[in-house]
Order: C-alpha cells, then sequence, then structure tokens
C-alpha cells in the first residue's frame, strides 16, 4: 500500500549561521570562508512548505576527511551544532521533506583555517648552536 499526500516542495526561509556567537544569514550553495580553529558552529533554519504540509530535515556535515561528524534524520526542526576542531572544508548537507516528499538539498560549505594561518603568531627567535634565526610557523627546521 503506497500512501501519497499532496505536499509540493517549498522554499528555503532564512538560515541562521552562529560562529562563536557571530551570526550571519548564509544561503544554499555558499562557501564561508575564514573561520578559526575550535570555533563553536550552530546552524538553523526553515522550510516553507503549503499550508497542512509539514517540513522535516535530514542533514549530515562531513569533517574535512569525508566522514560523517554528526546527523539527524527526519527532524522537524533544523538545528545543527559541532565544534569545528579541524582545519579544512566541512560541508552541511541538508535534505527538507515537504510531507513525504523529499525536495531539493541544500549544501553550506565552511573554511576552517589552521592555527598557523590565523595570523596571530609573532616573531620567533630560535638560537641553535649560537645562531640565532627567525623561523616561521610550520616550518621545518634541520
Amino acid at each position: 500500500l503506497v500512501v501519497l499526500d499532496d505536499c509540493e516542495c517549498g522554499t528555503w526561509g532564512t538560515f541562521n549561521l552562529s560562529l562563536d556567537g557571530k551570526i550571519s544569514n548564509p544561503v544554499c550553495g555558499q562557501i564561508v570562508n575564514s573561520i578559526a580553529l575550535n570555533t563553536p558552529v550552530s546552524l538553523t533554519g526553515i522550510y516553507n512548505t503549503a499550508a497542512g504540509c509539514a517540513a522535516s530535515f535530514d542533514w549530515v556535515v562531513n569533517k574535512p576527511d569525508g566522514t560523517t561528524l554528526t546527523s539527524g534524520g527526519r527532524q522537524s526542526s533544523l538545528s545543527v551544532a559541532f565544534t569545528a576542531s579541524i582545519p579544512g572544508t566541512y560541508t552541511i548537507t541538508i535534505i527538507p521533506h515537504s510531507g513525504s516528499l523529499e525536495c531539493t538539498t541544500c549544501t553550506i560549505t565552511l573554511v576552517v583555517l589552521d592555527d598557523c594561518l590565523c595570523g596571530t603568531w609573532g616573531t620567533f627567535n630560535l638560537s641553535l648552536d649560537g645562531k640565532i634565526s627567525n623561523p616561521v610557523c610550520g616550518q621545518t627546521i634541520n
């Protein structure tokens, strides 16, 4: 027995992306750059459906190595939270449903910086065998 409903896909409302308490409103397909390492991330959003059709969400957050960090299935509201603890590219993929109908996927990409790229390091002074040098973050000293 197959039960069909009269729901059609809707449209995305506003996303609220909180990065360490700072709010922005990304759109589907957007790349959010220059996120500091170990930043708490929170994403909420609304999917507008026709009257009488309930929205639900499947979502997954993939880490830079492509493995799943966290996910949720058939949630009645969209609320994603994690800490960006590895530098690289995270993808948040959201599949909305209108009633029983699966609708167009939305992806938001977050690029998390390595500590060395954050611009917080000052000058290093290194003394080896009486010779002083100023190595940079990430440099190998032989």
